[in-house]
């Protein structure tokens, strides 16, 4: 596998920073401020009335202030971009060159991906409605192969995918959407069975790739990846069909058809294609709808199709799992909801920040809503080392709505635990697998929800979820696991960035330590000890509340903050603003 090398840029920044306008869908990039990965930059956050104050796709139509930063990309890389920390509603998007029609992708407080090859790009933050306010934006720069694995073929719908798509029977259309997530998941265009309202009913369809592809073989994990939203009425759904060349058949791909809504967020999901292998095969998506009345409705938004791919490669889980810097990686979604992200809702916050995984990371989960979230297959280490489960979580269900976790093993699926109610916080479970040791496993978050109504409330904040991990015991070797959860050591960036008055500090040890964590500031002057102590093996977290040693509040301005674990050192900055 490909080593890949990361690099970090936290911004926090507001529009005096770089206030360049767009006119009529144009964009003044000369003051555009230059960014390099590694680089922290901080200002004022105070801004002035922006600009979006509606946009159809990519096309901005009013003027106004912005802040615009540009990269130089040294080698084929992937950016990724989130806003956090946001007092308004703002967007930030990515553009391949110095042009408003130029988006490679958008979003708001998700992370929003694009590969790029060597050259100049662009990010610009703005805000709706005439929003002032303040945010955070980080930019990883990740080089090497963007993708795990070999691209067999990619769609994103965006360079007249007319070429290479047809509907038969009907309706499908791609293009701009303008209702539904009245957005594309990445860039300005997808597929979907209506841009522009409800599907019709009684609809048999089918959006195919014209062109057929060889499967590869199926030692290389062969699969199709793509980016769904739905929202379906009464019987109607979706599947994804193939078909193999010399034969009149459309085949139902092994997830079963899905329908209801995807909770109204953009969902990933992952098909096996190693049945297929060698065979020269086309895919399709195929739309059903019935007549019928539910509530007095008939139909419904859709379906809404992007970036669709098919690749091959090992798919890979990482333990701990934080959900960082990648988000998604190889776990995948099905029959819609999950997210990966920066929640604002439910506990407001990660447990590790900035990223969770969360059935919807800034509202409530929906009604009459069934769907997984599973990872890639993984080997669970030998008995001896007493595997077992570990993750933080944080729930809140309504009615009789739950969350389970259930594990695959010899053709099996097992329930090992279920929630509902709530939770009074950010818990810490441990779950056995000494039953699976030395058996290749799947693991699945899995959430239903029925259509109900308690105290006036259908649904609640939902399933929140942080570093999953299959920890082993401490003095065990094993290259592959966590040693009580831990496999390294190492310092996060503090939380909240900038902070006033008090930010926490989080770090983790594999094995007991001798600690210190010692607070500097700019001329190198010890300000204060916030631990010197033996601590154990695990994740801790100091507050550390802006004072000195003598208890008086220091002024604003930039700390460093450091971590001594034996001979390990790592330190980090942070910015007090008052």
């Amino acid at each position: 596998m490909q080593r890949t090398m990361l690099s970090l840029i936290t911004l926090v920044v507001c529009s005096t920073i770089a206030q360049i306008c767009f006119a009529q869908g144009s964009l003044d990039c000369s003051k555009a401020i230059q960014l390099t990965c590694g680089q922290t930059i901080s200002d004022n956050t105070q801004g002035s009335p922006s600009n979006v104050k509606t946009y159809t796709g990519v096309i901005w139509n009013e003027s106004g202030p912005e802040d615009v930063f540009t990269i130089q990309v040294q080698e084929t890389s992937r950016l990724i971009v989130t806003l956090s920390n946001l007092s308004v509603n703002l967007d930030v998007f990515i553009l391949e060159s110095c042009d408003a029609t130029k988006v490679l992708a958008s979003g708001d407080r998700k992370a929003i991906y694009a590969n790029a090859a060597p050259g100049k790009y662009y990010f610009v933050v703005d805000g709706r409605d005439n929003a002032v306010g303040s945010y955070s934006l980080t930019v990883q720069c990740e080089t090497g192969n963007p993708q795990t694995g070999a691209i067999i073929w990619s769609e994103s719908f965006e360079n007249n995918p007319d070429n290479d798509w047809n509907a038969d029977y009907g309706i499908w259309e791609m293009g701009i959407p303008t209702s539904g997530p009245n957005s594309a998941f990445v860039g300005g265009q997808c597929a979907a069975t209506k841009l522009a309202g409800d599907y019709p009913d009684n609809v048999n369809t089918r959006l195919l790739r014209y062109a057929s592809f060889v499967v590869p073989n199926a030692s290389l994990n062969p699969r199709l990846r793509f980016w769904h939203w739905y929202s379906f009425n009464c019987g109607d759904y979706g599947k994804v069909q193939i078909k193999v060349q010399g034969t009149n058949t459309w085949e139902d791909l092994p997830e079963a058809a899905f329908g209801g809504h995807s909770s109204g967020i953009w969902s990933y999901r992952t098909d096996a294609l190693s049945k297929y292998a060698g065979k020269t095969v086309q895919i399709a998506f195929f739309f059903h709808s019935e007549d019928c009345n539910y509530n007095g409705w008939e139909t419904s938004s859709g379906w809404y199709i992007d970036n669709v791919a098919v690749v091959t490669g090992s798919e890979t889980v990482n333990f701990t799992e934080k959900w960082e810097p990648m988000g998604i990686k190889d776990w995948n979604a099905s029959y819609g909801t999950w997210e990966v992200g920066v929640p604002t809702s439910g506990p407001g916050i990660a447990y590790s920040p900035p990223y969770c995984l969360a059935t919807v990371l800034d509202g409530a989960y929906g009604d009459n809503t069934g769907s997984w979230f599973t990872s890639p297959p993984f080997k669970v280490p030998s008995a001896s080392k007493q595997p077992s489960l570990r993750y933080r979580h944080w729930y809140s269900f309504n009615c009789g709505d739950w969350g389970q976790i259930r594990i695959y093993s010899k053709k099996t699926w097992t329930n090992l635990d279920t929630y509902s109610g709530a939770s009074s916080g950010w818990t810490y479970p441990r779950l056995d697998l000494s039953a699976y040791a030395d058996s290749t496993v799947i693991l699945r978050f899995a959430v239903h929800s029925q259509d109900c109504n308690y105290n006036g409330w259908d649904v609640d904040n939902g399933w929140y979820i942080d570093d999953v991990a299959i920890e082993i015991v401490t003095g065990v070797n094993d290259d592959n696991f966590t040693h009580n959860g831990i496999k390294f050591f190492s310092l996060h960036q503090n939380h909240p960035n900038p902070f006033n008055p008090s930010t926490t500090i989080l770090y983790e040890l594999p094995r007991h330590s001798q600690v210190e964590v010692v607070i500097f500031n700019l001329l190198g002057e010890k300000v204060r000890t916030l631990l010197n102590q033996p601590e154990q093996a695990g994740q801790h977290r100091l507050l550390w509340d802006g004072r000195d040693e003598n208890e008086k509040p220091v002024p604003s301005g930039v700390y460093f903050y450091s971590l001594r674990a034996g001979e390990f050192v790592q330190t980090r900055k942070m910015i007090l603003m008052q």
